[in-house]
């Protein structure tokens, strides 16, 4: 996961190697922490103001890369097995999607197999966060039409 993300922040879109993940985890030891997620081991920054500060300065260009890169692994994972997706990916792509705006939801919806792996509390969570609308009414950004035409 850390590699993909890594990657889409990469100017030339490189996927860094584990070794290099290794090396980063080795030397921010102190500013994060080894957490559980349903049964995942997962790496967390210590505290949300690094991960507010990190996402501030990503454009929302990096932003959109994100989802788009999270979402080719879906897709990627979804060919080699027909496993759900990884928990961390069907509980929080749908918050990706939503801080990287209109964009973000876009390439969401774009694939079906992450919209399908997405947990459907978690989407429904960050399209109310995001003060999303179906096209027919309320304030707030509207879906892009993937999201609701048949």
């Amino acid at each position: 996961m850390w590699s993909t993300i890594a990657g889409a922040f990469a100017p030339d879109g490189a996927v860094p190697a584990d070794t290099h993940i290794t090396r980063l985890l080795d030397r921010a030891a102190a500013y994060v922490l080894l957490d559980g997620d349903e049964g995942q081991t997962v790496h967390r920054l210590v505290h949300r103001t690094f991960a507010d500060a990190l996402r501030a300065r990503s454009g929302a260009d990096r932003r959109v890369a994100v989802v788009r890169a999270l979402t080719e692994l879906v897709e990627h994972s979804a060919k080699l097995s027909d496993s759900p997706a990884n928990s961390y990916l069907a509980r929080h792509l749908s918050g990706h999607a939503a801080a990287a705006g209109s964009a973000g939801w876009r390439e969401l919806a774009a694939s079906t197999r992450a919209l399908d792996e997405t947990a459907l509390p978690d989407l429904g969570r960050d399209v109310l966060a995001a003060r999303l609308t179906l096209p027919a009414g309320g304030s707030g950004e509207r879906l892009p039409q993937q999201c609701w035409a048949a």
